[in-house]
């Protein structure tokens, strides 16, 4: 009897802290990333295999991934497979976690939301951490390609001119310029020679040559090399030629359009590829990928990671880590604005709920009646 007494005691301790594992499975389940754990028990035998109640074993991490909900935050980051993050704090200790919610800080590094982790990434074959402050703007480049199109009438008797020709210079500034074709004396029909004088905003002549075409109407060249005399220094640029033609009836219509340069332009979004490399848009429409990728670690067994607060787990030294890159062998792939949700299951927790509430129960019961019996022994013995 003393013995049962003892058991229901080992009952009610083993139960209490079973229902603190699934206290604290609840109150994480909106935690970002969380792991979820289960408890266990085992049986306490003496020498002689006789009962000597029960004791805590300790509890095992849920490794099975959380559901993915969307933010429309681009730095929020979820893995659809296997890995973890990799992060490291001022100390260079090394964290891993499913809880992608990340921001860039204004030193330009991704970090997690508290800003203490540094999110860690491949650039080439080494882990460093993700940083875009080589990115934060594209220098001004000149335009190098003009493409020209349409059609030169040899009906025509005046100049045509081409107004508002927009390029841009070495600087990055926006040059207007101004082309006239001019039918040379003696072209009547196909076949014929074109010159051009290429004019900027002060009506300064930068450049002049010849266009000439075949007898189908076409270019002879696609390409012409020119060089443009502007105040700040000389700037080449080709014409392209290809989509003009010669008509003998009609008018000129011909359009100018640069195929590159622009002005400095600074970064107005984030998006990061499912192969976790990270690219950049600017404001004037130019995208451009970093050499960074976000790195990833998977593990010889999961389930002995161990579980610190915000999600963030630390390895223990028996297990194995390897470390890659997104959307290869063993590891999952990246997607951009959507976060991993914990993986908890209410149902599944209140159904242990019941189940470990009956066991406290049964063992207050088994208590209570050895007590009884021991009262009633003692009782005896007096000779009540």
């Amino acid at each position: 009897m003393t013995q049962a007494h003892f058991n229901g005691v080992s009952g009610l301790i083993a139960f209490s802290t079973q229902l603190n594992t699934v206290s604290q499975n609840i109150s994480n389940m909106n935690t970002p990333g969380y792991k979820g754990k289960d408890s266990f028990l085992k049986d306490v035998e003496n020498n002689n295999g006789s009962g000597l109640g029960v004791s805590y074993e300790g509890t095992n991490t849920r490794t099975k991934n959380g559901e993915s909900k969307q933010t429309g935050n681009q730095t929020d980051l979820y893995i659809n497979g296997k890995g973890y993050f990799i992060l490291k704090d001022s100390k260079q200790d090394v964290f891993y976690t499913r809880a992608g919610q990340f921001k860039f800080d204004e030193k330009g590094s991704l970090v997690d939301q508290s800003g203490t982790y540094h999110v860690m990434g491949f650039d080439g074959a080494s882990l460093v951490e993700i940083n875009i402050n080589n990115y934060l703007s594209l220098p001004p480049a000149q335009t190098t390609i003009l493409d020209i199109n349409g059609t030169l009438s040899t009906s025509e008797t005046t100049p045509y001119k081409l107004s508002n020709v927009n390029i841009y210079d070495a600087t990055g500034s926006l040059r207007k310029l101004t082309v006239n074709f001019e039918k040379q004396t003696g072209t009547t029909t196909v076949g014929s020679k074109w010159s051009y004088t290429v004019i900027d905003e002060n009506n300064k002549t930068l450049n002049t040559g010849v266009i000439s075409f075949t007898l189908a109407g076409t270019v002879q060249e696609q390409f012409l090399d020119v060089e443009l005399d502007f105040d700040g220094g000389k700037q080449k640029i080709k014409l392209d030629l290809g989509g003009v033609s010669i008509v003998s009836v009609g008018s000129s219509n011909i359009q100018a359009t640069a195929t590159d340069g622009g002005p400095r332009a600074g970064i107005v979004g984030y998006n990061f590829g499912e192969d976790g490399v990270l690219e950049l848009s600017y404001n004037n429409g130019q995208k451009k990928k970093t050499n960074q990728a976000v790195g990833l670690a998977n593990f010889s067994d999961e389930t002995k990671l161990v579980q610190d607060q915000s999600a963030f787990f630390h390895k223990p030294e028996n297990i194995n880590v390897k470390y890659s890159k997104p959307d290869l062998e063993y590891f999952g792939k990246i997607q951009g604005g959507y976060i991993e949700l914990a993986n908890i299951d209410l149902a599944q927790e209140f159904g242990n709920i019941l189940i470990i509430q009956r066991g406290y129960q049964a063992s207050s019961k088994v208590m209570n009646v050895a007590n009884e019996m021991l009262e009633q022994l003692y009782n005896s013995s007096r000779g009540g």
